[in-house]
């Protein structure tokens, strides 16, 4: 795992990356895997073998992504994104202050049959933005099915599950079903909590399934559900 200590921090939104790896893509066979990424503590501090929570905090723009899945006669799903905890006071600026990404799904190369890859999910997740300023975002995005060609199959988006948010504005969306000769299923939403705490309040929030991808000669994917979302308070 990677532990990243809250200190002091007098230059806000410096860049944070911790990006997995794309698979490989191949025209004859499966394409890689994306990489996953799990473990992840920022705002955090070993004492011994325990990892506990930093009176400071960064004050940086954080991404954190799962790898894309590689193309192919079958394109290959996208790595999985699990087991992250960011604390972070990261003040309002261009885009969302902390990003959480599911990588795409692999596409599929070959028009004669095949399928496409599944998008990477989100789980075991905690984000919190703990600054008071206005406008200050969290986004947590699963990763879409791979895009199909021709008679090959479409996949399915990503989800996220067991997800904790706390921000001023916050964004949460599972990853959209491809279209193909049969549609992919979209991804849901399960167990995600909105928090607030110290004076943070939700202001804004979005949350989206994904839709069904359309199918061209067989069912098309079914839409992604919501399920258990909790909000414990908002402004």
């Amino acid at each position: 795992g990677i532990v990243i200590s809250g200190v002091p921090d007098p230059t806000p939104n410096d860049t944070v990356l911790i990006s997995a790896g794309d698979g490989g893509m191949t025209l004859t066979n499966t394409g890689g895997m994306g990489g996953a990424v799990t473990t992840i503590f920022i705002g955090y501090q070993f004492v011994g073998r325990t990892v506990f929570p930093t009176l400071d905090l960064l004050a940086d723009n954080v991404t954190i992504q799962g790898g894309d899945g590689g193309d192919g006669k079958t394109g290959s799903k996208a790595g999985l994104v699990s087991k992250v905890d960011v604390r972070i006071a990261t003040p309002d600026a261009a885009g969302d202050e902390l990003m959480i990404l599911g990588g795409v799904g692999g596409d599929n190369l070959l028009a004669t049959g095949g399928k496409s890859g599944v998008g990477g999910s989100l789980q075991k997740i905690a984000a919190r933005n703990q600054i008071l300023s206005p406008g200050a975002g969290v986004l947590l995005q699963a990763g879409d099915g791979g895009l199909a060609s021709g008679g090959a199959l479409g996949a399915a988006g990503g989800s996220i599950t067991d997800a904790a948010l706390l921000a001023t504005n916050q964004k949460v969306f599972a990853g959209n079903g491809s279209a193909g000769k049969r549609g992919g299923h979209g991804g849901s939403l399960k167990n995600v909590t909105v928090e607030s705490a110290a004076g943070v309040l939700p202001r804004n929030a979005a949350f989206n399934a994904g839709f069904g991808g359309a199918g061209a000669a067989g069912n098309g994917g079914n839409g992604g559900l919501i399920t258990n979302l909790i909000v414990s308070d908002s402004d």
